[in-house]
């Protein structure tokens, strides 16, 4: 494999391959910088405690590896992932998290993540995966690779991170009190589309009317 190569030769030469920590709990980050700095291959530069502080210095981090944490403050995970994809940064991403939500692996797959490990797995899972990085997106161990049963609990962060753009600009204006009417012709829409958009947000909410869906979007920083 050309990673593992590349490691080979950086320790070698005496180098280890840099690598960056998002989460914002403490204790998490540290025991993962001690696992990290033990395998003698990579170094810990620093850690990042939220999304906005990750954000602004994605183009110092590139040619990186990056353990993500999702539920960040500010930014979460999937807002910095999209990020790395539109800036076309080459950085390495492994997410870390408590999430085990197939349509959540899919979307960070889908977004250039090269694996995704669950905060209940070992340290050493983590960094055998980090040395051994190929063209193959690695599931951590006990990760969904397929749904068995329908999710029957989403919490808020969840549920934000599997509503579309379309969706995310209607809720918006939701807040701003605008009507169908209103919002069919800020979006170029027909009325028939947002009522129908407007139905599904409060189905895929779990919400009772359109009021719902705005508690929904204050409870959630969407506004």
């Amino acid at each position: 494999m050309i990673y593992e190569l590349l490691v080979i030769l950086l320790e070698k030469k005496g180098r280890m391959i840099p690598v960056y920590i998002a989460d914002d709990h403490k204790m998490v980050a540290e025991g993962l910088e001690k696992s990290i700095h033990s395998t003698g291959a990579f170094s810990v530069v620093k850690c990042f405690t939220n999304g906005t502080e990750l954000y602004n210095a994605l183009e110092q981090i590139n040619n990186s590896l990056l353990i993500l944490d999702l539920n960040l403050t500010d930014l979460n995970g999937i807002e910095i992932l999209t990020s790395i994809q539109e800036k076309n940064l080459s950085i390495n991403v492994f997410v870390l998290t408590m999430y085990n939500d197939l349509s959540l692996i899919e979307k960070c797959k889908k977004l250039g993540a090269r694996g995704y490990i669950l905060k209940n797995s070992t340290n050493e899972e983590l960094c055998w995966a980090m040395q051994h990085i190929d063209e193959t997106f690695y599931y951590g161990k006990g990760v969904k690779r397929k749904s068995s049963h329908p999710e029957l609990f989403k919490d808020g962060f969840l549920l934000t991170s599997t509503l579309t753009k379309r969706e995310l600009e209607i809720i918006k204006l939701l807040t701003q009190d605008y009507s169908s009417n209103e919002i069919a012709k800020e979006l170029n829409l027909s009325s028939h589309t947002v009522d129908t958009h407007r139905r599904n947000l409060i189905k895929k909410l779990n919400v009772k009317g359109v009021a719902g869906v705005i508690n929904f979007a204050h409870e959630n920083k969407l506004t």
